[in-house]
């Protein structure tokens, strides 16, 4: 993710670099290349963001986490009967 972050930052600095610099000076296809590389990098770092997201467990509260299971494996048995043959 870090690694994600660097590349967006590093292409939206190139990309404010080129655009100050503006058309008359840098060639227009320079310009969208690096728009195009800021916007490859955006995705990548939002990609990253939502795969971090996604593999963040949580556990639940000590209070309430073998309630919790017992609801779990209540819903599990009624939803598919041949489960109790495989615990």
């Amino acid at each position: 993710m870090n690694e994600a972050q660097v590349q967006l930052n590093q292409a939206e600095r190139q990309l404010a670099r080129l655009s100050e610099l503006g058309a008359g000076v840098v060639a227009l296809a320079e310009i969208e290349n690096a728009q195009s590389t800021r916007d490859v990098a955006q995705v990548a770092y939002e990609d990253a963001l939502d795969s971090l997201n996604y593999a963040t467990m949580q556990a639940p509260s000590t209070r309430s986490s073998r309630s919790d299971w017992r609801i779990n494996m209540r819903q599990l048995r009624r939803a598919n009967p041949s489960f109790e043959h495989m615990t």
